[in-house]
Order: C-alpha cells, then sequence, then structure tokens
C-alpha cells in the first residue's frame, strides 16, 4: 500500500514551533561536522507572488537557517554567538509557489560541502565561508534548539510540512548519489515511508523526527519521535490543522531517462511474404553445407504445389538437406532425385 504523507499547516503568525532549553538528542558542547536533513513542504504565494517557506531555526544553538522566501542558507554559530554568520548561500529553486517541495540538504563543514535536492534534482549553492576553519556546528551548553521556523507570507497563507527529519550523521551522506536519495523520495517523487520512529533510512533515529503516522490527528506534527524524544508547543497559541485537499500541487514527473542496466531490446521480424523450402548440399559428405536455395511453398492449402531444383551440377557423394519454417501444419512425404551418370566413352579435356 503506497505510504500516505500528512501535510500540516503549522502556524498563522511568523513562528511555528518552539521549545526552550531543548537539545533534541543532539550531541551537547561536542562538535560535529555532518548534518542531513529531509522534509516536505507546501505553501501558497502571497499576493507578490514570494512563495512561502518553512526550515528548522536553532539560532541559539549556533545552527543554520535554511529560507524560501529569500532563497538563502545561514550557517550560524559553531560556538561562536548566534549572530556571527560563517557560512552564507543563496540558491534558486524550481519548484513555484503552492507547489508540493521535498527538500533534502547534506552538510560537511569540514570539507566545505553543501549540497541541496529539490524534488530530486539537484540545486547549486552559490555560498561563501567566513571566518576560520573549522567551521563545526556545535549546541552550547545553555543554548536552545529552540524552534522550527515558518516563513509564512501573511496571516492565512502559511506552509505546511510533513516527515522533517535531521540528523547529525556519523558521516557524510552524499546526495549526489541516488540510493542516498531514494531512503526518502522515489523516482516518481512520491514520498517515502520513513518508519514510526525515523529508522528506516538508515537504521538508527535521528536526533529530530516529526511525522503524522497513519490514523493520527494535526497535533501529532508536535512530537518529536526521534532519538531526542519530547515534543514542540505551538508558539503563538495556534492549533495545528491538515492542509485543506487541493490546497497543494504535486510536482511534475521527472523527463525519462535511458539507463543502459533497465534497457530490453526486442527485434520484430517481418513475416515473410511467401512460404519458403530451402535446400542446401554438401559435397565433403555433410562436412561443410553451401548456401541454400530456395523457393515457395505456398499457402495453406496449396496441396499439390510440386518444388523442384534443376541443373545442380556435378559431385561425387553429395549430401543434401532440405529446410523450412512456416506458420502451418506441414509433412514431408517423399523426396525423388534424378541423376544422370557421368558420360565415360567422353574423351578427357585438354589440360590449359
Amino acid at each position: 500500500m503506497p505510504y500516505s504523507l500528512q501535510l500540516v499547516s503549522i502556524n498563522t503568525a511568523t513562528f511555528g514551533l518552539s521549545r526552550a532549553n531543548a537539545h533534541w538528542g543532539f550531541p551537547l558542547d561536542t562538535p560535529f561536522h555532518t548534518i542531513l536533513m529531509s522534509y516536505w513542504m507546501c505553501g501558497p504565494a502571497d499576493i507578490h507572488g514570494i512563495s512561502a517557506g518553512v526550515g528548522p531555526s536553532f539560532h541559539d544553538a549556533g545552527f543554520f537557517d535554511f529560507n524560501f522566501n529569500t532563497g538563502s542558507i545561514d550557517f550560524r554559530g559553531g560556538g561562536y554567538p548566534s549572530s556571527v554568520i560563517f557560512y552564507n548561500g543563496s540558491f534558486t529553486t524550481p519548484a513555484p509557489p503552492g507547489q508540493r517541495r521535498h527538500v533534502m540538504m547534506s552538510v560537511d563543514t569540514l570539507t566545505q560541502t553543501v549540497q541541496l535536492y529539490i524534488n530530486d534534482q539537484n540545486i547549486p549553492v552559490t555560498g561563501t565561508w567566513i571566518g576560520t576553519p573549522p567551521f563545526n556546528f556545535r549546541i552550547l551548553t545553555g543554548g536552545n534548539i529552540w524552534r522550527w521556523t515558518v516563513e509564512g507570507p501573511s496571516p492565512g497563507l502559511a506552509p505546511a510540512m510533513g516527515d522533517a527529519w535531521v540528523s547529525n550523521t556519523p558521516s557524510f551522506v552524499d546526495l549526489s548519489i541516488a540510493a542516498n536519495r531514494r531512503k526518502f523520495i522515489a523516482v516518481d517523487l512520491t514520498p517515502v515511508d520513513l518508519g514510526d520512529t525515523g529508522t528506516n533510512p538508515f537504521g538508527y533515529q535521528p536526533a529530530m523526527y516529526m511525522s503524522v503516522r497513519a490514523g493520527g490527528v494535526p497535533n501529532d506534527i508536535l512530537l518529536n519521535r526521534g532519538a531526542g524524544g519530547g515534543a514542540w508547543s505551538a508558539f503563538g497559541g495556534w492549533t495545528p490543522t491538515f492542509q485543506d485537499p487541493g490546497a497543494c500541487t504535486l510536482p511534475p514527473l521527472p523527463p525519462t531517462t535511458l539507463v543502459m542496466d533497465n534497457v530490453v531490446a526486442t527485434t520484430e521480424i517481418a513475416p515473410l511474404s511467401v512460404n519458403l523450402v530451402s535446400l542446401a548440399w554438401s559435397d565433403d559428405r555433410g562436412h561443410h553445407f553451401g548456401s541454400p536455395v530456395t523457393q515457395p511453398i505456398g499457402q495453406d492449402g496449396q496441396y499439390v504445389t510440386s518444388l523442384q531444383w534443376q541443373r545442380l551440377g556435378m559431385a561425387r557423394d553429395r549430401v543434401f538437406e532440405a529446410s523450412w519454417s512456416v506458420p502451418m501444419h506441414t509433412a514431408l512425404q517423399g523426396a525423388w532425385l534424378t541423376a544422370e551418370p557421368a558420360d565415360a566413352d567422353e574423351p578427357p579435356k585438354e589440360d590449359r
């Protein structure tokens, strides 16, 4: 049964989900350099045509901002005050407002690698690293991972989100490898079930995982099903609701590409205009045969057809072979050979 993604409209103001003084399972006061994020979202446009955005914000912890409104990615802190930005990047999304987006981002600060995929398409990110390496992520003691920020363009036009999965992965996850993306999004751009606790992709719980499971209610989006546990609160006292049916359009299917491993080649042979019988012969007692000579046997029901091969030359110990393959019932009832011996009294020809 196909997996059914539940998108929840999560705010009617500026900010969405928050919880102060929570670290959500990320290592506390311990630098780490890889991060992987996956989530689904859909947001309408405001009257200016600016798409709504959604993304995790970890201001006090020194983490990152990801903003669809401005097309920007900022990495902040890393042991520094949250006002310090050590990476600033920009991108252009191919998905128009109101279309469902799947967002994947993988970062390795040691190699200064930032990969962004939207609806399974590689999105180039133009960015600048600021400051002195190493650019490690670091959640300080007393710091907060305190909200999942939603940049709604105006009240009543907030986006919806679902299946938000964020982890400080043990090693860098290369999104250019399709198998890594298939753990989260299928080739036809449909969602992949990440499991009740988010363990399906890699076999371990991510630090943060927010999903409404089958039969669940919108408030389930407040639960952190990841290793950090706990629950969010709705910033400003709003109530989560499922996104209205039809409010989000599905992305078009990606263009098909030719993958050689998936090619099945077939050969179609045109039917013969007539049914043929072939005769070949060998003058070395069957070791080698020459090219066959063919004749039409006629159509089904033409029983009086008689085939004759004449003027076949001279030979000794000749072997004949008759063959045919026709789309009707056939039977070989006999064959007759008329041979004339060579004239022994004929004088030999002169050598020339």
